[in-house]
């Protein structure tokens, strides 16, 4: 028998096992007291009683995103894609009164789920159950339980994620694809992004001089050159400049020049970087723009 098949015939003995235990065996497990449950202070067969039930809405698409209102344990926004990856028709914001009982589409603006695969986000206001944030490329609010929207300026676009104090909602942060911010006035003005280490890197690579920087591309920023020494009392933003390229490419510093820099990016995007002159020059392929056209355009 081969390794392949042994492997299968392993995987599937496990599965009988598992699916031939009787509900007796399954009720022992469930009640048995571990030491992390004494740790914890309370004795956790008491969720035997825990039941899940689908709770809708009862349409197709994915559930993207849910939301419930601290302080009215009934109230729940629901984000959902609707119908399909390439358009949707009947998508948007949806809210529950009834802990779920029904649903009613309060929005469908395209902003709230413009990237749903990606990041749609939704949240409810700690204080106030009629105010409620959308995540998305923008960073939008509703103060009429999700009917309408306004975007709040923030200091990066693309937001992934938020958090609302508990017993203030003025005090808020925000993650998104620049790092993290703070409002202290409900979204009115946040810290800058400058003040923390929180670049995300695809790639790195370092060049052949002595000592060396090293270069990486930053998700949604530029790409970047940083010394690994200098002869101060530590590396700032003196000590890196931009290399041309995009978020997601490759680098490739000349081996014998390091002032010459390749760097790359999505869509075939390509650049000569020289930093003694400070030029940049493209040098990708033709068609400059391949994210989509006719074919009569690239004639």
């Amino acid at each position: 028998m081969s390794r392949a098949k042994k492997i299968v015939a392993i995987m599937m003995t496990l599965l009988a096992g598992i699916f031939t235990l009787s509900d007796d065996v399954f009720a022992q497990a469930l009640t048995k007291k571990t030491a992390a449950t004494k740790t914890a202070g309370y004795d956790t067969s008491l969720y035997r009683a825990l039941k899940w039930r689908s709770i809708g809405p009862f349409r197709g698409g994915r559930s993207t995103t849910v939301a419930g209102v601290p302080n009215q344990p009934l109230v729940y926004y629901f984000g959902g894609t609707g119908g399909g990856v390439w358009k949707t028709e009947d998508g948007g914001v949806f809210r529950s009164d009834d802990a779920g009982k029904t649903w009613r589409r309060v929005n469908e603006d395209r902003r709230l789920r413009q990237r749903a695969w990606y990041y749609t986000h939704i949240y409810a206001d700690t204080q106030d159950p009629e105010t409620v944030y959308v995540l998305n490329v923008q960073f939008l609010k509703s103060v009429d339980g999700g009917k309408t929207y306004e975007n709040i300026r923030v200091p990066h676009g693309d937001n992934h994620d938020l958090w609302i104090a508990p017993e203030n909602n003025m005090r808020m942060v925000s993650a998104n694809d620049g790092g993290a911010c703070v409002t202290f006035t409900g979204g009115k003005a946040w810290t800058n992004e400058d003040n923390q280490p929180t670049a995300q890197f695809y790639h790195v690579i370092t060049d052949n001089r002595f000592p060396y920087y090293v270069y990486g591309a930053q998700q949604d920023n530029s790409t970047v050159a940083i010394a690994s020494r200098n002869n101060g009392f530590g590396i700032s933003t003196r000590d890196w400049y931009a290399v041309g390229g995009g978020e997601s490419g490759y680098i490739a510093p000349h081996p014998v020049n390091p002032n010459i820099v390749y760097a790359g990016s999505y869509g075939g995007y390509l650049t000569r970087y020289d930093h003694s002159t400070g030029e940049e020059r493209n040098i990708m392929p033709w068609p400059e723009n391949p994210m989509g056209a006719g074919a009569a355009d690239l004639t």
